[in-house]
């Protein structure tokens, strides 16, 4: 199964590859057709690759740490194995790192520095970048020890880039290029750098005398010594030691090739340093090892030394001396690990997931291999000691397993510790808002094979409701209650009303239930009227407030202590008049103060004291009171909203003098307002009633509010909570029709939004855990906050490919096109079985299924309204009918490419099931369906062929009609449509534009992109503007541009951007609400993309003048954050569409550098917005030596200007502003 595009264009490739490079030297030679506008797009990664394509165990952050150094292509997460606590033998992984690496990671190995006590990382890239790292343990970051290239610039790519650490860390071997292996002793070049600075880069330059200057010291360049192969074909390569029998330990090389017969065989070399050469070792090797041999482990000097050969039926041992064998039954390994420093034991993985120990004993007399369990699909494994393993797979959840000595019932001798989420590959996805809260999910086809699955992924707080109350209506406000202080739980709720109070609390078992109004009178509170709050206070107190005054209660009795009205001046326990200034209007507690605000603007503090409340004092002010809030502890300040004026005001205690004033500058009344601590930071912030939140920054030093920022968290007013949540500190509850939780991360907050459609009401309720009850449309819920992050992500398994998804709302169900793999463990052969499958778009239950024809795998899939010309069924033909379109291919084992498929219409039953409508046989493949017009569109091979349907009379079905074709495509890989337009994406010739014609029902060409390039997902911004993904990684954005003199228009290309990761799919939609405080935001996200790897991307379209601005902030941003290895941030986002032509990002911005601003320190941000370079003289001095020496053509070197026309703070609030779209 191909995870990238289409199972068979990788035979498609190979036959017209000739073509291809010959249009590829045509595509050289011509201009290229740029635009000269750009696109004012902005790509930012809503999620990171989860793809794991190396692992391995370190001692790299302290030498008594073991670190899991886990590669996922564009980003390097580094963990720390440790208990789960103090003095537990259990062990878990906790992430310390996640550092993005300016190119596509190939290999990684470690090594240690006869002067140091940790390891160090060796890795390269793609662009043959090699760089040692380390990790600082006091600073707490990577630092570069060396980084240059291994390149060669006449070399003949290898089908692979192979990397290899000597078993002792002296030497890397490199093979890259076909008959050439790079070797660098690692320590000579770390000790020929010493005294340079760890911040130095490479690049390949040597010095040209003895005397190096500081530049050339700090670069430490490395100077690999190249030793020539014959073996072209390799297969496996490994470094080893030679055997113990010799008693010099030397340098040797395995290669496992393919000759050109096409048998496969095993050399061994010895490294000649003297010579430059590589010497023959005879004493082992094989010529014509059978079972189509993959992998080659090499055996310790300490075990005697030698060579594993894994085939797909067979493991062959080499040694000096013998050769032993055993065989196994047919699969094919991917991964291994070694257990013990002799090599006796090993882990081996295969392709279905089954893990391995092989073991070798009695001198190799006896070996066995037992089968473990069943673990993910692999991609890479570690062995971390102490029983504990790391495996990293690709196509599902990557695992830390505890290796066990018995079987469980299930037949694993392991434990699942842990369990890391991996969406890897992503090959298809749909956008749905399934609950109507303007708020999109993505529903993702990951994975493959038996760990296939849907994930569920959404921007957002998950509600888990655990009970709830219906038929509430009028609720005003809710307050959780305990018994006393040294109680942990909430066993009573207070619910308020228009006109009255009632209460749940916990009945005998434990449940919740409603209290008898008498018995909760009698208890003291104050039923016939509606609270205005409520809370627990010092000395095992209640405080409870109506508008007639404050009732203090006794925590354990429920008792009456004290009762407190406005009558007069001072506190009054009894009588009192009924007029409005009487009245207690609005109320805030905490367990030491409170204040009530009074009619006519009156506003009155007391403190809380053993049996009563004191006043303290109290202020008129000029204008009523619309909100109040103190902090929850111990409060220095009022803060408090005012009509009238339209105004918040801060207030000091106990005076209630006021210290600041901030008008609401949009005129809306503050409705709720709020003190609270997030990290460090004492936030102000006040809720109005059309839903705008104003926040500001409570300066201790100053006592004044400052900082104002405004933005909108929907159309209504906003009540605001304050909260704990498990993991992320104090966060805030902003019920409204758009409920958010905002929380603080990296100095800065963040809005989530919550899975309700509207919520009124708020409070910590710890009932059970940390939960939450919640007013919502008209009714109580109790549930528990999810863990607040960036995505959540809910996984579906299915157990099988899914290809391709697609939503049907008013089916209310999902769509799958899937593929099974099916063994016949007797005839050793595989068919894959394709199915239809509707699932519930809730329950994700199956509701029905339906099978394809024997080799017949489906491919395509639409959801489509269509014309039908005639009468079916006595429905008007002129009505179109909703239909759900798949196009397949039957793939038969003698055919290289699919030469027949078929069309296949189905209409919904309304219990929910297919009902087959139409179908007719094509000639080809259905690559992809889409629809215009009424019509159907498929590209099919090489053509574009428009369908319609024609009713069957008496049978209520249809039969397929060919309308249109329109032919001059390699072979068509995707369609997509806006109005009557439709782009269509070629495997070769790019992207072109047709036009529907609707009085002929025709297609005609309208423009097209003249270079050669792979597409591999396709969709159109606006009518103007169209942007595509494309093999190499890019993503390139074309507008139209119309022809003169009644000439044909073409596309020309107006964007290109290197993503880093292959891009399977675009579509419309976006990940978030808008949640912004202008009418014309500076960002809107349009498009979302996936890629192979497991990432999700967004890319948004800018005003010009934001484009300028974070074009700008974007080029101060490179100098400022040096990549890992100081690796260009220019030359990672280059697009390289034709060999040794770079073209420098265009179009496009890198929102994942932009948002790093946030990170800063102030002195940092001050540089960004001053353009001056903070980083160290010499540092500067080798930036720009880099650039000058390792420019590319057409990547011009990067300078720092001043950004004209705009502060620190106003930075802050644009790229803040550009972070909410993700």
């Amino acid at each position: 199964m191909s995870e990238h595009g289409h199972p068979f264009l990788g035979n498609i490739l190979s036959d017209i590859i000739a073509a291809h490079l010959a249009f590829f030297q045509l595509d050289k030679m011509m201009n290229f057709a740029e635009s000269s506008g750009d696109a004012n797009l902005y790509v930012v990664s809503a999620r990171k690759p989860d793809s794991v394509s190396h692992v391995l165990s370190a001692a790299f952050t302290a030498h008594n740490h073991v670190n899991v150094i886990v590669c996922k292509v564009t980003h390097i997460e580094i963990f720390l194995l440790e208990p789960v606590a103090e003095g537990s033998s259990e062990r878990q992984m906790r992430m310390l790192l996640d550092v993005p690496i300016y190119g596509r990671v190939t290999t990684i190995g470690k090594c240690r520095f006869p002067d140091r006590s940790q390891d160090v990382l060796v890795l390269t890239t793609e662009a043959h970048n090699l760089l040692v790292i380390r990790y600082n343990t006091a600073l707490r970051r990577l630092e570069t020890e060396i980084s240059d290239s291994v390149s060669e610039f006449m070399g003949a790519a290898s089908d692979g880039h192979v990397g290899l650490v000597a078993p002792d860390g002296s030497f890397a071997a490199y093979h890259n290029y076909q008959g050439i292996v790079h070797v660098l002793e690692l320590g000579k070049h770390h000790e020929t750098a010493a005294g340079g600075s760890v911040l130095g880069g490479g690049g390949g330059m040597r010095p040209k005398s003895a005397k190096k200057s500081r530049l050339d010291l700090l670069r430490r360049p490395v100077d690999p010594i190249k030793f020539w192969i014959d073996e072209r074909w390799v297969i496996g390569m490994t470094l080893m030691e030679s055997p113990p029998m010799e008693e010099e330990k030397t340098l040797m090389l395995a290669v496992l090739y393919q000759d050109k017969t096409g048998q496969k065989n095993l050399k061994l070399y010895r490294f000649n340093f003297k010579t430059g050469t590589l010497d023959l070792y005879s004493g082992v090797g094989a010529r014509n090892l059978k079972f189509n041999p993959s992998l080659i482990i090499p055996i310790p000097r300490e075990g005697g030394g030698g060579i594993i050969v894994i085939s797909e039926e067979e493991i062959k041992i080499f040694t000096p001396t013998e050769t032993y064998q055993h065989p196994i039954a047919p699969t094919i390994i991917k991964c291994w690990a070694v257990l013990d420093p002799k090599g006796t034991r090993y882990l081996l993985c295969d392709f279905e997931g089954r893990l391995y120990a092989l073991i070798l004993g009695g001198r190799l007399q006896r070996i066995r291999l037992e089968n473990l369990g069943q673990v993910s699909q692999p991609s890479a494994i570690a062995y971390l000691g102490d029983g504990h393993v790391y495996l990293g797979s690709h196509f599902g959840d990557s695992q830390l397993l505890k290796l066990k000595s018995h079987a469980d019932t299930e037949g694993n001798m392991f434990e699942l510790r842990m369990e890391f989420e991996n969406l890897a590959p992503i090959v298809d996805f749909c956008v749905v808002d399934i609950d109507k809260q303007g708020q999109d999910q993505v529903v993702a086809a990951c994975g493959g094979n038996r760990d296939g699955s849907l994930r569920v992924i959404r921007n957002g707080i998950g509600i888990e409701v655990l009970g709830t109350l219906d038929d509430v209506p009028n609720l005003t406000g809710i307050w959780a209650l305990r018994r006393g202080s040294d109680e942990q739980i909430d066993d009573l709720l207070v619910m308020s009303f228009t006109m009255e109070t009632k209460m749940i609390g916990k009945d005998e078992d434990g449940a919740l239930s409603p209290v008898d109004d008498d018995d909760a009178s009698a208890g003291g509170f104050i039923l016939d009227q509606p609270t205005l709050a409520c809370a627990n206070v010092k000395f095992d107190q209640i405080v409870q407030v109506v508008p007639s005054g404050i009732v203090t209660l006794d925590s354990r009795t429920r008792s009456l202590v004290h009762f407190w009205t406005a009558a007069a001046a001072g506190g009054v326990e009894s009588g009192g008049d009924d007029s409005t200034a009487a009245r207690v209007h609005h109320a805030t507690i905490n367990r030491e103060q409170v204040v009530v605000a009074l009619g006519g603007g009156r506003v009155v503090y007391l403190e809380v004291v053993q049996g009563e409340l004191l006043q303290k004092s109290e202020v008129q002010l000029e204008n009523e009171v619309s909100c109040v809030t103190i902090k929850p502890l111990r409060s220095n300040y009022c803060f408090v909203g005012v009509w009238g004026d339209v105004s918040v005001r801060l207030l000091e205690l106990p005076s209630l003098r006021e210290l600041d004033r901030q008008p609401i500058e949009n005129g809306m009344i503050p409705r709720s307002v709020l003190l609270v601590t997030m990290g460090d930071t004492e936030f102000a912030m006040a809720a109005l009633g059309d839903g705008h939140l104003y926040t500001y920054i409570l300066d201790r030093a100053k006592r004044c509010l400052t900082g104002r920022k405004s933005l909108s968290l929907g159309s209504r007013a906003v009540s605001l909570t304050a909260f704990e949540s498990q993991g992320s500190g104090v966060c805030v509850f902003a019920a409204s029709d758009r409920p958010t939780v905002i929380h603080y991360s990296n100095g800065k907050l963040l809005y989530s939004p919550v899975n309700l459609k509207e919520v009124t009401h708020m409070c910590p309720f710890h009932y059970e855990e940390d939960a939450v009850a919640l007013v919502t449309g008209g009714s109580l819920k109790i549930g528990l906050v999810e863990a607040i992050q960036k995505l959540h992500v809910k996984k579906i398994p299915i157990g099988e490919t899914v290809w391709r998804i697609t939503h049907v709302a008013s089916a209310e169900v999902f769509v799958l096109l899937t593929l099974r793999t099916i063994v016949d463990q007797v005839a050793r052969e595989e068919e894959e079985k394709g199915f239809i499958r509707l699932l519930d778009e809730r329950s994700y239950e199956v509701l029905a299924e339906y099978e394809l024809e024997s080799f017949e795998n489906p491919q395509a899939i639409q959801l489509a309204r269509l014309r039908v010309d005639g009468r079916v069924g006595g429905s008007d033909s002129h009505d179109r009918r909703e239909l759900l379109c798949v196009g397949t291919a039957y793939v038969f084992p003698e055919e290289k490419d699919p030469a027949t498929g078929r069309l296949l219409v189905f209409e919904f039953t309304e219990d929910r099931k297919l009902r087959p409508f139409a179908a007719t046989e094509v000639k080809g493949c259905v690559y992809c369906l889409a629809t215009v017009g009424g019509r159907l569109l498929a590209g099919i091979n090489t053509r574009v062929e428009m369908f319609g349907l024609a009713a069957t009379p008496d049978t209520g079905r249809a039969t397929v009609v060919p309308l249109d074709s329109h032919y001059g495509s390699i072979t068509v890989c995707y369609l997509a449509t806006r109005g009557d337009f439709v782009l269509v994406g070629d495997l070769m010739k790019s992207v072109k534009l047709l036009v529907y014609e609707p009085p002929t029902d025709a297609l005609g060409l309208v423009a097209k992109d003249t270079h050669a390039t792979w597409i591999t997902g396709l969709e159109a911004v606006n009518d103007e503007l169209f942007v595509a993904g494309e093999q190499g990684g890019n993503l390139i954005a074309y507008e139209k541009v119309e022809g003169e003199g009644g000439a044909r228009g073409r596309l020309a290309q107006c964007g290109w951007f290197h993503v880093g990761e292959g891009v399977n799919r675009i579509r419309h939609g976006s990940l978030t609400a808008n949640i912004v405080d202008r009418e014309r935001p500076l960002g809107t996200p349009v498009l979302i993309f996936c890629t192979v790897t497991g990432g999700l991307g967004v890319v948004a379209q800018l005003e010009d003048a934001t484009y300028k601005l974070l074009s700008d902030v974007q080029d101060n941003m490179r100098n400022v954050i040096l990549g890992v290895g100081e690796l260009s941030h220019s030359q990672w986002r280059s697009t390289q569409l034709v060999r040794g032509v770079d073209r420098p990002a265009r179009g496009f911005l890198d929102g994942d550098l932009i948002e790093q601003f946030l990170d800063l320190s102030p002195e940092h941000k001050l540089a960004v917005v001053n353009g001056v370079n903070p980083n160290p003289p010499h540092l500067v001095a080798r930036q720009q030596h880099q650039r000058r020496r390792d420019g590319r053509p057409g990547v011009p070197p990067v300078s720092m200007r001043p950004l004209v026309g705009v502060t620190v703070e106003e930075l802050i609030g644009v790229v803040e502003e550009m972070a909410r779209l993700h």
